[in-house]
């Protein structure tokens, strides 16, 4: 957003808001007067608007991996597939922060519908907790279900946290490592690309 010049120009993407002051020297930058740039410069200013942007979006438009080492879970999976012990893998426990000392951590989805967590950073669910480098354990009670959007199987998540936490619901992209089912549960902004990878128990 362009506040005139001398202001500053304000994007947002999601949750997080990037600001960047001095518009004027955007302004000096990216334009000049109508028929005083050749093809070769109005090619080099587009380019450059273009590498201005990508450079402020981050991993959102540069893609962090996370899943480089997945499969896309089978279309066939059903309800009772999904019924089960997952914890975090080897890369979350190396890379996540809050992840170091959680080797305990699982979500446990039970058959009737209902499922427990226990053990995990509350930064995983909490963005201000993310934010602030929270990781004090926490757990959960809740519902979960199981659908498809786009031939991809979702898996959503009804919380029910200990106070001062608030309830919410969430739905997770499912894939497979090594045969097994992952459950892949990002934290907090996406940009920073931290994620919690939940694999299914043998």
């Amino acid at each position: 957003r362009l506040l005139g010049e001398g202001n500053f120009v304000q994007l947002r993407f999601g949750k997080s808001g990037i600001r960047v002051r001095n518009s004027k020297y955007l302004h000096a930058a990216f334009a000049k007067p109508a028929g005083t740039l050749t093809a070769n410069q109005n090619q080099m200013n587009c380019r450059n608007l273009l590498l201005f942007f990508i450079l402020l979006t981050g991993c959102r438009y540069l893609p962090c991996g996370i899943t480089h080492d997945l499969d896309n879970a089978n279309k066939n999976i059903s309800q009772e597939t999904l019924i089960g012990t997952y914890f975090p893998d080897q890369t979350t426990i190396n890379t996540t922060p809050g992840y170091e000392n959680k080797k305990s951590a699982k979500l446990t989805l039970n058959s009737d519908l209902t499922f427990n967590l226990s053990g995990f950073p509350q930064s995983t669910f909490d963005f201000e907790a993310n934010f602030r480098n929270n990781h004090s354990e926490t757990s959960a009670l809740g519902t979960w279900s199981f659908s498809t959007k786009e031939n991809r199987p979702l898996l959503q998540l009804q919380y029910i946290f200990e106070k001062p936490m608030e309830d919410y619901t969430s739905s997770y992209e499912l894939y497979e490592k090594d045969g097994r089912l992952l459950i892949l549960i990002g934290i907090g902004d996406p940009d920073e690309c931290n994620y919690s990878r939940l694999i299914k128990s043998d």
